[in-house]
């Protein structure tokens, strides 16, 4: 179940629809939990279902990859791409879905707590242990679940890859946390404006095909906001690369979703450009100047190119 996404809620969309919230009888809330615990299970249900739908299609796209591999049909690069992709798709999924989730359930908390005039409405209330912490809590062990489920799935398809490709060196693969934050945080007075959150990585591949170049995914979130405003670099040792553009050159991307991913090759053997084998860290430029370079760099996470 998909919920629109929004920014802020306002007291009177709350007020509006105060006539049909109905909050249990203290007798009932007792036996059931606190009043907004049928619409936690109810948004945390419609989670799972788009969460589910979406792995599956990915289920698909992975084990067709690796049959095609396999079988000759399609190239080692083409899968490479397709899975980093799918895999980048398949997250982003996930973040959307999560995030229209919590502030679907937000939505609901603002009116119970508006119809009551009650800022600190058990269950309502991030802390005393009812249904907003119940509910983030539960999506957080649900992307772990998936994250876990789909490291598998890689897995698989590593072996895949290896099995039928010759003298390539392998496919790693790297997961960072799959980050859930309660946002927005409801009032009386509606709920609060969203603050930017900060970029965060969320996995990253690297592949060296047989020829010697480079295919490096990676994917994460970030606020909309910073829509170009900063850029994803693969540093190993005085190697600096850009994982898209730099920020002089335009930056990273990101949709109205929060969502950012690459995916392409990254050097150029047949000219000279080689990339050394090791671990590699991902870090993002951030704060640029006037001249559209960043003045401080942010830690994202590790990959070791093969």
């Amino acid at each position: 179940m998909s919920m629109p996404r929004r920014t802020v809620f306002v007291l009177a969309a709350a007020l509006a629809t105060a006539t049909v919230f109905n909050a249990a009888p203290p007798a009932e809330a007792g036996r059931r939990g606190d009043a907004l615990a049928g619409a936690a299970k109810t948004f945390r249900k419609g989670f799972k279902s788009d969460a589910k739908i979406a792995e599956a299609t990915f289920a698909r796209v992975a084990a067709n990859l690796a049959k095609g591999v396999a079988a000759g049909t399609t190239s080692s690069e083409s899968a490479v791409k397709d899975f980093g992709t799918a895999l980048a798709f398949f997250a982003s999924s996930l973040h959307e879905a999560a995030a229209d989730a919590a502030e679907g359930f937000a939505g609901e908390a603002v009116t119970a707590m508006s119809v009551g005039g009650d800022p600190s409405l058990p269950g309502a209330a991030a802390g005393d242990g009812g249904s907003l912490d119940v509910f983030a809590e539960s999506i957080r062990a649900d992307l772990a679940k998936f994250r876990a489920k789909t490291r598998k799935r890689a897995a698989k398809f590593q072996k895949a890859l290896a099995k039928a490709g010759g003298q390539r060196r392998g496919l790693r693969v790297t997961f960072e946390d799959w980050t859930f934050t309660m946002r927005p945080a409801p009032d009386v007075g509606g709920a609060a404006k969203l603050i930017p959150e900060p970029v965060r990585l969320w996995g990253a591949l690297a592949t060296r095909l047989n020829d010697g170049r480079i295919i490096v995914t990676a994917f994460g979130s970030a606020a909309p906001e910073i829509d170009d405003r900063f850029d994803v670099r693969l540093a190993r040792g005085f190697d600096v690369r850009a994982l898209g553009d730099f920020l002089r050159s335009g930056g990273m991307d990101v949709d109205a979703t929060g969502w950012w991913s690459f995916t392409d090759v990254i050097n150029d053997p047949f000219g000279g450009d080689t990339v050394v084998a090791g671990n590699a860290q991902i870090h993002f430029g951030v704060d640029h100047d006037e001249r559209g370079e960043p003045q401080r760099l942010v830690h994202g996470g590790i990959i070791s190119i093969p």
